[in-house]
């Protein structure tokens, strides 16, 4: 169960799990770089699973690119995350 996000230009692109078992060893490391842009994407094209913490870690990311004025471009949301956000009435987050 791991998670990995490479970057390619202002692309990042996560692969793996994206879980309460994985976004620990993700945390808040891998946004700033993410916020060295002022728009860039998060492609989920490679994630195999996602859960509520998961959620948390994308919400994260939107606060914190909200706080720098980036703009976030999500590709290929995984269905699990756009069951969540609805779930969890945030699902408008990811098209503000």
């Amino acid at each position: 169960m791991l998670i990995n996000i490479e970057q390619n230009e202002s692309n990042f692109v996560l692969s793996g799990e994206l879980n309460r078992h994985t976004v620990p060893s993700i945390g808040k490391k891998h946004i700033t770089p993410m916020l060295t842009f002022k728009q860039f994407s998060l492609d989920f094209a490679q994630v195999t699973h996602c859960d509520t913490a998961g959620l948390a870690w994308v919400l994260l990311v939107i606060e914190k690119a909200k706080a720098q004025q980036c703009e976030i471009n999500f590709i290929n949301l995984p269905q699990d995350m756009v069951k969540l956000a609805q779930l969890s009435a945030v699902d408008t987050l990811f098209s503000a």
